[in-house]
């Protein structure tokens, strides 16, 4: 039925006509989606009206143009001052305001009834308030009656020292009593000589006295005005500019903070009291909190910030940010490319690959970055993805290490000399004794004491390893600018190794296993280095099985790394770990012939290729040396 359908939950359209009729305003209630428009009897004597149901054609048709205008923009959801027309000719100003996503209300006062200014009725409390400000006070009517029918339970005590029951409106007049005596705001009205003529249970308790000792005295006799100064310039303003005024203040002897809403009529000033003690603390609290946060963020080295998962928006910069990258933040908020673009090009594709795997996981990288035309730094970023609330955002520090970098430099220039002068020690003992060798032989061969063929084979085999000596050195000193990137594909490449071997392998009893990630794609890298680093990392793995064993190779494609990742695991005796340790280092080798700089130059292929190689063993478990090379790969 038509009388059960509600504005909000909880309150009949019928009260609200009834309410808006009690205090002397015209209304019309207009139900989106069903062409139907509900009228109180003021609206119906008004426009002249033969019933109190029209339809949505017929409203317009009193409406000006701004209000067909509003109503079919839906833009009101703040009151909105329309001007109608009735049967007459007469034009009446009125609001419009959105109640809820279907229904909207229109509304105003009737200039054809004569407004009641009984001292305690409720309805008197609209008085000649302008009519958008009347709107908002019957909606906090309409939200707080909302709010309390629905959990409340109602006591008997009585409001009729206030209100006098509105003749044949006993369900208004019902609706508000339980709303005054329940809001769980603190509800006064206050007559316009100052006297407290009511309050409500809420504001007894936040007052910390009764109604009986309040009501019908001088406000001011129980508030000195001298304490309560700001309330009493606040209501004193309600009155004379009939305005409804808000503000907040103390309760001076109750160590509350409130919020104060005051409606003023001609004779009366209603007050609605909020005690927001707690929320306030909760508000100084995070200030407090912010205010800590932006003390340490402005006072280290890192800027802090907090960027979205689609990298275009920045959430968060720490001011700190403008001194590292020298840009304003501003400037990288409208267009985070800015930033992007100041990155050394030969490190942007490995910075885009870190941020985006951020996404998943905790990434850390290191690149440079042109502070000034000319002048790079070093810069450390490191992200993680931060869930809250079901919302994923990605939160990390940028670190100006480029002090750390320039310490880092020497001392990796003290470990290359240092480096040098070992590996030329370790040079000339593996040359000098073949050359020892190949001397006393001479001279033997010189003296004529042996024939030359006797001692031939061992000079020729002591020159081969000294030729096998310097082929790995210069392999070692070869300078990284000969590296030649082209599309590779790299399951090729380690077929072409594992050919190879095949002999070798077939001898030993050794056999071979491959699988192979169909995804694996052709990366951009030089042939002749990984055919060496295969070849290096295939032959060791053969040596290290002295007998029949099993060699396996594995290769798969991180799509989220943008990684080929190669294993290639042996079944020899395995490598201890403090020896694992040690494997590139010059000389270093668990052969009983072995140089160490095989590996030495694997390791040093693999990483101007962009990649990493890393090893893992176990005794009597053998030894997997894992692979990793990028797809895209950055000189």
């Amino acid at each position: 039925m038509v009388q059960t359908e509600k504005v909000e939950e909880h309150f009949l359209i019928d009260e609200c006509l009834e309410m808006f009729s009690v205090s002397g305003n015209w209304l019309c209630l207009l139900t989106e989606g069903k062409d139907e428009v509900r009228t109180n009897k003021e609206f119906m004597e008004l426009f002249k009206l033969g019933g109190s149901v029209i339809d949505r054609e017929a409203l317009l048709a009193m409406f000006d143009e701004a209000g067909i205008s509003a109503l079919e923009e839906g833009d009101i959801n703040t009151p909105v001052s329309i001007v109608m027309t009735n049967s007459d000719g007469v034009r009446v100003e009125g609001v419009m305001k959105r109640l809820s996503a279907n229904r909207i209300m229109v509304t105003g006062q009737s200039p054809l009834i004569k407004q009641v200014n009984a001292n305690h009725r409720l309805d008197s409390q609209l008085g000649t308030i302008p009519t958008s400000q009347s709107v908002d006070h019957f909606m906090t009517w309409l939200s707080l009656i909302d709010e309390q029918m629905n959990h409340q339970i109602l006591t008997s005590k009585s409001l009729e020292q206030l209100l006098e029951k509105p003749n044949g409106s006993p369900v208004v007049y019902n609706r508000l009593k339980e709303v005054v005596e329940h809001i769980p705001h603190g509800f006064a009205v206050i007559s316009r000589d100052w006297e407290l003529l009511y309050i409500n249970p809420t504001l007894e308790e936040m007052l910390g006295s009764s109604s009986e000792t309040l009501c019908n005295r001088n406000l001011w006799e129980v508030f000195p005005e001298d304490l309560y100064h700001n309330y009493y310039l606040h209501y004193k303003e309600a009155f004379q500019h009939n305005q409804v005024v808000k503000f907040q203040d103390y309760l001076y002897g109750r160590g509350k903070v409130v919020d104060v809403t005051a409606y003023p009529s001609n004779n009366e000033l209603t007050v609605f009291i909020q005690d927001i003690t707690e929320v306030n603390s909760y508000i100084h609290a995070l200030q407090e909190t912010e205010e800590r946060f932006s003390l340490l963020a402005d006072n280290i080295n890192e800027a802090f910030w907090v960027l979205s998962p689609n990298f275009e928006t920045w959430e968060y910069m720490s001011p700190t940010f403008e001194s590292i990258f020298g840009i304003s933040i501003a400037v990288v908020e409208r267009d985070y490319n800015i930033w992007m673009d100041h990155i050394h090009v030969g490190d942007r594709d490995r910075v885009v690959r870190s941020f985006r795997q951020m996404r998943s996981d905790k990434v850390a990288c290191e690149y440079r970055f042109e502070y000034e035309p000319g002048v790079w730094k070093w810069i450390r970023t490191k992200g993680y993805p931060l869930e809250k609330a079901e919302k994923v955002m990605i939160v990390g520090v940028h670190e100006d290490i480029t002090d750390i970098k320039e310490k880092d430099e020497l001392i990796a220039r003290s470990e290359q000399f240092e480096t040098i002068t070992r590996v030329a020690a370790g040079i000339a003992h593996e040359i000098k004794n073949p050359l020892t060798s190949i001397k006393g032989f001479l001279q033997l061969m010189m003296s004529g004491e042996a024939s030359n063929g006797q001692y031939g084979d061992i000079v020729f085999s002591e020159l081969s390893r000294i030729e096998a000596i310097v082929n790995e050195f210069m392999l070692l000193a070869k300078p990284e600018q000969e590296v030649e990137l082209v599309d590779t594909n790299l399951i090729d490449i380690i077929h072409y190794v594992l050919a190879l071997f095949r002999a070798q392998c077939r001898q030993g009893g050794i056999k071979v296993t491959t699988d192979f990630d169909a995804a694996i794609p052709d990366l951009p890298s030089d042939p002749k280095r990984l055919k060496q680093i295969f070849i290096n990392v295939v032959k060791n793995a053969i040596e290290a099985m002295e007998g029949p064993g099993d060699l396996t190779v594995v290769g798969m494609y991180k799509a989220d790394m943008d990684d080929v990742v190669i294993h290639i695991s042996d079944s020899g005796k395995g490598i201890e770990p403090e020896k694992i340790k040690r494997i590139g280092e010059p000389f270093f080798t668990t052969k009983e012939k072995g140089t160490g700089l095989g590996m030495m130059v694997t390791t040093k292929f693999v990483e101007s290729l962009g990649g990493t190689i890393r090893y893992k063993s176990k005794i009597d478990d053998g030894t997997t040396v894992t692979i990793t090379l990028p797809v895209l790969h950055s000189d």
